[in-house]
């Protein structure tokens, strides 16, 4: 088997890698930057809010915030 031939046999195995790397990176994206990852009836949760759906409107609050332990 000669070099040219070795190097026709890697490269389609390369260019599925990259792929599917790319295909991975752009499915990361889409999730953190999805508005609920949790949901329910009266709940959403995300990676950057938390929403509460009384009967009249809307409430959220941030989940970025960090508890203090004294």
């Amino acid at each position: 088997m000669s070099v040219e031939e070795e190097a026709m046999l890697v490269r389609p195995f390369k260019l599925i890698a990259l792929l599917c790397a790319f295909i991975a990176l752009a499915l990361d994206v889409a999730a953190l930057l999805s508005p609920a990852w949790v949901t329910s009836e009266r709940d959403s949760l995300s990676l950057w809010k938390a929403c509460r759906q009384p009967p009249e409107d809307s409430q959220c609050t941030s989940t970025l915030q960090t508890a203090i332990y004294t």
